[in-house]
């Protein structure tokens, strides 16, 4: 199993950065984060996200390479 560097950073280019439209509940923690400028509540949200992205990047980096594996051919013990 080897992944070049040009599959992982193509693996890691394609994550996107924020599919689709935040929530109405994900709205009103970013209006009450602003209103009560809470600053601890903004790191804890921004490292949070960066987490899920990186766990997000992390299982699809797994799944390449087990599907690399799968599509490896196997070699005959009987040569």
């Amino acid at each position: 199993m080897n992944l070049s560097l040009g599959d992982i950073i193509r693996i890691v280019e394609s994550e996107p950065e924020y599919p689709g439209e935040p929530t109405p509940e994900l709205l009103k923690v970013f209006d009450e984060i602003i209103e009560n400028k809470d600053i601890n509540r903004l790191v804890h949200l921004l490292r949070s996200s960066a987490n899920l992205t990186k766990r997000c990047i992390r299982g699809r980096i797994i799944k390449a390479a087990q599907d690399q594996l799968l599509e490896e051919p196997k070699q005959d013990d009987n040569i």
